[in-house]
């Protein structure tokens, strides 16, 4: 049985116009409002984890990311806590890695941990291939998105995994 969803950020959620995080630059992946509408129907909890590290090189600030977040939910038709978001502030080349970008496990498990829901029963939806190796080693299951084409599979893919997922 699957309990939640969790989305990486952009190009799953938002596009992606390179170190996103100003509220004008916001505009929504294809279809993606169906699959949140879809999700909240069926009282599935969701989730974001997200690689920022626009806030560790100094781009934005943590603020800035959680106003833009804010305002991506809104979008969406989704209500936003920071409860349900984990995200990796640090740069992208770091010596030694921090241990919760991914294509770490870290994130997925942090949220799984703070919502009760074991990684069997929670669908990673994403857009790289990190994000898929994510969701692999966490122990969920994964969705991938074509930024090009949207979310025009997804829910027919959560319905899939659904029927599928042992209980």
């Amino acid at each position: 049985m699957i309990k939640l969803i969790i989305f990486d950020r952009d190009d799953t959620l938002n596009i992606d116009v390179g170190f996103t995080h100003k509220i004008e630059d916001l505009k929504i992946v294809k279809d993606a409002k169906d699959v949140c509408r879809f999700i909240k129907e069926k009282n599935l909890l969701y989730a974001l984890a997200t690689n920022q590290s626009g806030i560790g090189e100094e781009y934005y600030t943590e603020e800035e990311m959680h106003q833009f977040n804010k305002a991506l939910f809104i979008e969406l038709g989704l209500n936003y806590s920071t409860d349900i978001i984990a995200f990796c502030p640090h740069p992208r080349v770091m010596n030694p890695r921090c241990v919760c970008r991914k294509p770490s496990p870290h994130m997925i498990l942090e949220l799984c941990d703070r919502l009760n829901v074991s990684p069997s029963e929670t669908i990673f939806i994403g857009d790289r291939d990190t994000d898929k190796e994510c969701a692999k080693r966490a122990g969920c299951h994964f969705i991938n998105v074509d930024t090009t084409i949207g979310h025009i599979h997804t829910i027919e893919k959560i319905n899939h995994i659904e029927a599928t997922a042992l209980p």
